[in-house]
């Protein structure tokens, strides 16, 4: 990974190699080598979403899709929760690690993770120096740490191997509770900061009117360093929940053995620049005490039961405090145990729902998901989920086809305003056919907008300087008021506001058939006009026909569309590019 370059604002290693033979010829022995070289490109090393199926693009045997343009990911093992067959949670008993690819060397590093834990002292992630195994030439020495101490989150950094720059947040409460806890460390280049648990604890300084400033000990640091080349620069593999043992006199820095080296408890969500890693199946762990999943939730959630996973079509949830299942249900889905499978309701023009919120609603921070279909009317533009306060608003839609998230939470009476903070995804043009997955959440500190779990864009926020509280009182879903302004005219499958699923018409029909019903919801449906059962535009296995799958392929029903794919049970074959092209009739011949 770029270990001895000139780029100033980031690098990649590229590996090259061709069928011409190097050939070693010594007396009576000759041998052949593969014909290899390496070299660096000036470029911040991210990963990029391509327009169509590529190899290992879905993971650990993932079926490829293509959506013309795009792709989506189709996963035949129920522990793989990522949107491209991830594996998201690993478990480490004291003595284990995990190796996965370095972090990019880029002059900006976005890292998050969650983490449950009952030990005070424990190393959760750590990317740079094995030992001494550079010779002959400068090593540059860089590293990224971030550990518990004490029960207390730090992190250190170090470039070019010059000035460390150790960063902790010693204010917050002992975060060693048995609870889940996430972790971000965020660095833009001299920008160092560290956030925990999204800042939600930040509060204000003053009261009313008076407010003088905000109080972020307990949630956030921020440091500048002095190096003045801030990019990591690492080619050892990244690891988390503890470090592999050296041979010999190797040793890993100080900052490393000066705490605990390993770590007992879970992990999940590990992001690196806006990758979701994959923590099923690292490059290298011992698993005799690390494995995927989080063992100590398991008897919880159930995930060997002979019944099956408590959670039917989602993710598990629990913690060592609760003991209680809670399930992150896929898109589509509802219900306790994700067991019910939600209908899709239709647009037309000047239609809406509107939401009575029969509770006050968590006002730093917000997550909205939605479930659409964008349809072909008013071009592309239309109000998703809307919610106001006022002069305050938080807005989802899409623009021209491009998804699109905006809030504002300043107001005229202010000593002082603040324009909209708007993400847009400018590089990804919808298609008016076919579904998506969208989520925009956003903190005291940050804002996410993301497409299937694979476009992203994030924005970090100075809580002293953007507004981040907002008391609902106002949420709609399809339009930006009850006459209708920038009506959405396609469909929509899912939608749920602070994790709640709502209801998406006002029915008196069974709970799940359009979301949470009214009676069981703290939002219900207060009017709703010109919203529709069904959806005319979107395909389905029921009205593309039967002769959509040939020989035998099946057709399967999906939040992104149908699609064709060998019988549950069936080992799928996969072509070069990721893409199904036989079941297990095929794998069968070729094992002979």
């Amino acid at each position: 990974m770029c270990k001895f370059t000139v780029c100033d604002k980031g690098c990649q290693t590229v590996n090259h190699a061709n069928e011409q033979g190097i050939v070693v010829s010594a007396n009576q022995t000759v041998i052949v080598g593969v014909n290899a070289w390496s070299n660096d490109t000036c470029i911040c090393p991210v990963f990029t979403p391509p327009s169509s199926c590529q190899a290992n693009l879905c993971l650990n045997s993932g079926v490829c899709h293509n959506t013309y343009p795009g792709f989506f990911c189709e996963c035949r093992n129920n522990f793989l929760k990522g949107l491209r067959c991830q594996g998201t949670t690993r478990s480490f008993d004291g003595q284990g690690f995990a190796w996965f690819k370095p972090v990019p060397a880029c002059t900006s590093l976005n890292i998050s993770l969650q983490f449950l834990t009952k030990q005070s002292n424990g190393l959760l992630l750590y990317n740079g120096p094995m030992g001494n195994n550079t010779y002959g030439r400068a090593d540059y020495k860089d590293y990224v740490i971030i550990r518990l101490v004490s029960g207390r989150i730090q992190a250190d950094l170090m470039f070019n191997g010059i000035v460390a720059n150790p960063i902790q947040i010693s204010g917050s409460d002992a975060l060693n509770d048995g609870k889940w806890h996430t972790v971000t460390l965020y660095q833009d280049g001299k920008h160092i900061e560290l956030v925990i648990d999204n800042c939600y604890t930040i509060v204000p300084i003053g009261t009313g009117n008076k407010i003088i400033g905000i109080d972020d000990s307990s949630c956030r640091r921020v440091k500048i360093t002095a190096d003045d080349d801030e990019r990591l620069n690492v080619v050892a593999p990244l690891q988390i929940g503890g470090v592999a043992p050296l041979s010999g006199k190797e040793r890993y820095p100080g900052v490393v053995t000066a705490f605990a080296m390993n770590f007992k408890g879970c992990i999940r969500d590990l992001m690196v620049n806006n990758e979701l890693y994959d923590l099923g199946v690292p490059d290298y762990a011992n698993e005799e005490h690390s494995e995927i999943g989080c063992q100590l939730t398991e008897a919880a959630c159930g995930l060997n039961d002979i019944s099956g996973p408590y959670c039917i079509h989602g993710e598990c949830i629990s913690d060592l405090v609760s003991n209680v299942p809670k399930c992150l249900c896929d898109p589509g889905y509802g219900g306790d145990r994700c067991d019910i499978p939600f209908k899709w309701v239709e647009f037309g023009p000047g239609s809406f729902v509107e939401y009575d919120v029969k509770v006050g609603l968590e006002d730093k921070t917000t997550d909205v998901d939605v479930l659409f279909l964008p349809g072909k009317a008013n071009a592309g533009t239309g109000e998703l989920g809307f919610a106001g306060a006022g002069e305050k608003y938080i807005s989802t839609s899409i623009e021209n086809y491009s998804p699109t998230a905006k809030f504002d939470f300043s107001s005229s009476f202010a000593a002082s305003s603040t324009t909209p903070v708007e993400l847009q995804l400018t590089n990804l043009h919808l298609q008016d056919n076919i579904s998506y997955w969208m989520q925009f959440s956003r903190s005291p500190v940050r804002a996410s907008l993301s497409v299937d779990g694979v476009h992203r864009g994030v924005l970090p926020l100075n809580p002293l300087k953007i507004p981040y509280q907002i008391d609902i009182n106002e949420l709609l879903l399809g339009a930006l008021s009850v006459q209708g302004a920038k009506g959405f005219r396609g469909c929509v499958g899912t939608f749920r506001w602070q994790h709640i699923n709502l209801p998406l018409i006002k029915s008196e029909e069974r709970l799940g058939d359009y979301g949470q019903s009214d009676s069981d919801s703290i939002i219900s449906v207060k009017q709703s006009k010109g919203v529709q059962s069904g959806c005319s535009q979107r395909k389905t296995c029921a009205n593309i026909g039967f002769a959509y799958c040939g020989g035998s392929f099946v057709c399967a029903d999906f939040w992104k569309g149908p699609f064709c794919t060998c019988p549950e049970g069936v080992q799928v074959l996969l072509g070069a590019n990721g893409e199904l092209v036989g079941c297990g009739e095929t794998l069968a011949v070729s094992s002979l």
